[in-house]
């Protein structure tokens, strides 16, 4: 009988180290997409977008302007990445903190990631990149200036801006000041009727292009940070109105 429990007792023994080894394996990254929140340390401004995903030995997304991608190999909480290539887009204001990130992601030789965190890390195990789930920004508090209007470039010297504050958004249409009250949910985005001051402006094209941009509001149904700036969309996709921060 003590040799019957004995050996039951060697079993469950060496089942509960299984198990316990079992629930120290690294989780994989294979399937898995990110956002990238913090790099080095500071945190990413609104209006740059970047993503990390895995797939079938596969790493790759989006930049502020520029997709890429590279082989990647892990091995429980090692992460080495191949040689990373990108297309050859040029994009205003934001090739720095693309230069940054290709940079420091090719430093990264291993990685923690707990729930809906995903932290890189060098091979000092110094934490260079933070990713977080994918999700739509908060618009609230944040201010921007238009450089397109439908295919209509904003002239120079022409302010035509939006400013997100309380529920409302606010600006200058090129001539008057506008203010309309906006509801976002995660992507979604719409405006209510916008009201604005009754001035005229007598520079060529001013009005059709405030009137225009007035108009856009109340077809827009959702945005994109696209370029390090805020795409308007309309219920199709296309762009009502691009905006620089």
């Amino acid at each position: 009988m003590k040799i019957a429990l004995s050996v039951f007792s060697l079993f469950f023994l060496f089942a509960a180290l299984l198990a316990a080894c079992a629930g120290t394996a690294a989780p994989t990254l294979e399937g898995t997409g990110w956002q990238l929140v913090e790099m080095d340390g500071a945190k990413l401004p609104l209006h740059i977008l970047i993503t990390l995903s895995f797939d079938k030995g596969q790493a790759g997304g989006s930049g502020p302007c520029n997709g890429y991608g590279a082989d990647y190999v892990q091995k429980g909480t090692d992460l080495t990445l191949g040689q990373i290539a990108s297309t050859l887009m040029y994009c205003d204001g934001v090739m720095e903190y693309e230069t940054a990130y290709t940079e420091t992601l090719g430093t990264v030789r291993s990685f923690q990631r707990e729930g809906d965190s995903l932290r890189l890390l060098d091979d000092a195990g110094k934490v260079v990149l933070v990713f977080g789930k994918p999700q739509a920004a908060s618009l609230e508090g944040s201010s921007w200036n238009a450089t397109m209007v439908g295919e209509t470039p904003v002239p120079e010297g022409v302010e035509v801006t939006m400013s997100f504050a309380g529920g409302e958004a606010t600006g200058k249409a090129g001539c008057n000041t506008y203010f309309a009250g906006y509801t976002q949910e995660g992507a979604g985005l719409t405006f209510g009727a916008a009201g604005a001051t009754k001035m005229y402006c007598g520079a060529e094209g001013l009005m059709q292009l405030e009137s225009t941009f007035l108009s856009s509001l109340e077809k827009v149904r959702s945005f994109e940070i696209q370029r390090g700036g805020l795409a308007l969309l309309d219920e199709a996709g296309a762009v009502l109105v691009y905006l620089a921060p």
